[in-house]
């Protein structure tokens, strides 16, 4: 909730609707065609604000034009030929009365920004999958998909009613695939095979409105992502209980964009924009060789920029069935996530200066991983346990990294890391109604080598630091039991997860750890006898435990500012189902 304007951030508030139609002309051709709409009005994700850092700059100017905070003062001679004067070298508002400082935390479900919060989104598409079986085991499919999407959302970053870093994105994209698939059996069925072709094409238009103490920045970008891949996979039987599986990928992608990224006006102009003016004591955006950005400035060359990326990639599968319910497995594959551009917020790479004409966006070469796993399926006669194991290794060369360049995040090429670990899947049906699941996992995740992207970034990563978003112990237990009550079915069930501690972003911020915690989720179902209808009753989080999902950190750049994003509180929910 924001205490500016008792805003509930993080609600749910969308509509959605979805059709589909199967038409049989004949007993080898079909077509099954779908479309979808949705629609959401909701007020923003539930950021809010962990903490300030009063020493940088963008923390120093909010912080001075806070009525209650005294203990930041501007430098008299202001406007000039620079910025505001800052506290000592080492020190900040430290904490003071009406000052935002480090320790700033109004509670995990507070938000004290004031920049007006909202995401509206509206979604549609269609697809269609034909399916041709002209007999002698082939068949031909073809599969066609249309997306469009637009977009619009307002947020305040540094949660805070100072004026630091306040964003206003829009987005529109339209995306229309095609892929064809051939494929068959040979050797007298001891061999299915699959070959086909992929393309899609993306055309997208990207506004990001950005204002900070200082001014404001317009960044507009015309974006078209093209992709096509071949492929081919076959599974042949080797004997009775041995098979193996083998493929390869051919993908090709082009990225294009055409940035339109300029000043808008200083703070003393307010924006002609959408924005309200910013800090009021500021003019001009600062640079130490060329003064301040005038209205209409670029920061980057206004032209299209191109990159291309291809990548061949690999797998392999050899499966060798132990009894009628026992199997056991070892497979390789490759993979291949495309590089591309950073439409975000403007800046220019490492040699440019601004508004140069040549001056590129940032870009990043593709990520790269070889995984490898072995693992057990299994289960008994009668079906009611099976028992899943499994070990396996990535590794990733070229690791996209999300970190912060002065006030922007950016995508940066980080090294090579290596993750490894296990997972044991038990589920059981022992009789009388119930229904046992339980699983657990470990992990190891660690960076093997480090790029000089990221150990000479002004927020540089460490070789012992953490990967983001990777605990090393995930554990789950679900029990359910389904009884009757008066003839009809009661399904009560109890879920419980534990997930071990993890940073949620590259530089380890302290604020962005979190502990490893618990939940307890439960749930009713009541289903009328002929299962046409059906009752839900949900309650999740029962501990009201409070637990950090996600966050952001510009703690050592210019915006100076953390975001964290809670776990929902307890809540609860009810759901009703027809069937016919």
């Amino acid at each position: 909730t924001r205490v500016h304007d008792g805003l509930d951030k993080g609600n749910d508030n969308g509509q959605a609707a979805r059709g589909a139609v199967l038409w049989r002309p004949s007993a080898t051709f079909e077509v099954f065609a779908t479309a979808d709409y949705a629609r959401r009005r909701e007020n923003g994700a539930p950021t809010v604000n962990g903490g300030l850092n009063d020493k940088q700059a963008f923390g120093t100017f909010g912080n001075a034009a806070l009525p209650g905070c005294t203990a930041i003062t501007v430098n008299p001679n202001f406007p000039g030929n620079g910025p505001p004067t800052f506290p000592p070298p080492g020190q900040g508002a430290g904490g003071a009365i009406g000052c935002y400082g480090p320790d700033s935390f109004a509670g995990e479900y507070i938000s004290e920004g004031t920049f007006p919060a909202f995401s509206d989104l509206d979604s549609w598409g269609a697809g269609a999958k034909a399916t041709w079986s002209p007999g002698r085991g082939v068949t031909l499919r073809s599969l066609t998909g249309y997306r469009g999407l637009d977009m619009w959302n307002s947020r305040d970053a540094d949660n805070t009613p100072a004026n630091i870093l306040q964003i206003q994105i829009a987005v529109e994209s339209e995306q229309l695939s095609q892929e064809l698939q051939l494929s068959g059996f040979g050797l007298d069925d001891r061999l299915h095979w699959q070959t086909g072709v992929y393309l899609v094409r993306e055309t997208g238009y990207y506004l990001g409105a950005v204002t900070l103490p200082t001014g404001a920045f317009d960044s507009h970008w015309d974006l078209v992502n093209s992709s096509m891949a071949g492929f081919a996979q076959a599974t042949a039987d080797v004997s009775e209980t041995v098979s193996l599986t083998v493929g390869a990928r051919y993908t090709k992608d082009r990225k294009t964009v055409t940035p339109d990224v300029h000043a808008v006006g200083d703070a003393s102009q307010g924006r002609g924009s959408i924005h309200e003016p910013t800090w009021p004591l500021a003019r001009g955006i600062f640079r130490a060789a060329t003064g301040p950005m005038k209205p209409g400035d670029r920061i980057l060359a206004n032209k299209e920029f191109a990159r291309d990326f291809d990548a061949l990639t690999v797998m392999a599968n050899l499966a060798h069935r132990l009894n009628d319910n026992t199997i056991a497995y070892a497979g390789f594959a490759e993979g291949f996530k495309s590089g591309g551009f950073d439409a975000r917020v403007p800046s220019p790479p490492p040699g440019y200066e601004p508004n140069s004409p040549d001056a590129p966006p940032t870009d990043y070469e593709p990520e790269t991983v070889a995984s490898y796993e072995i693992g057990l399926k299994s289960s008994t006669g009668d079906g009611r346990l099976s028992v899943n194991l499994a070990l396996f290794r990535a590794d990733y060369e070229d690791l996209q990294v999300v970190i912060r360049e002065s006030i922007n995040p950016i995508t940066v090429n980080g090294g090579s890391a290596d993750l490894q670990g296990a997972e044991v899947e038990v589920a059981w049906m022992p009789g009388g109604g119930w229904d046992i699941a339980a699983s657990v996992g470990a992990l190891s995740a660690q960076y093997d080598s480090l790029s000089a992207a990221v150990l000479e970034n002004r927020n540089p990563l460490q070789p012992d630091y953490k990967l983001t978003k990777a605990p090393g112990f995930n554990h789950s237990l679900a029990i359910g039991r389904t009884v009757r009550a008066r003839g009809l079915p009661v399904t009560p069930r109890i879920h419980w997860t534990y997930t071990s501690s993890q940073y949620h972003d590259p530089v380890n911020t302290p604020q962005l750890f979190q502990e490893g915690y618990h939940l307890l989720h439960a749930m009713i179902g009541l289903a009328s006898a002929d299962g046409g209808w059906e009752v839900l009753s949900a309650f999740r989080n029962l501990t009201d435990q409070r637990y950090l999902l996600t966050g952001t950190s510009a703690w050592g750049t210019a915006a100076a500012y953390i975001e964290q994003v809670y776990g929902r509180p307890f809540e609860w929910s009810v759901a009703v189902k027809r069937t016919w």
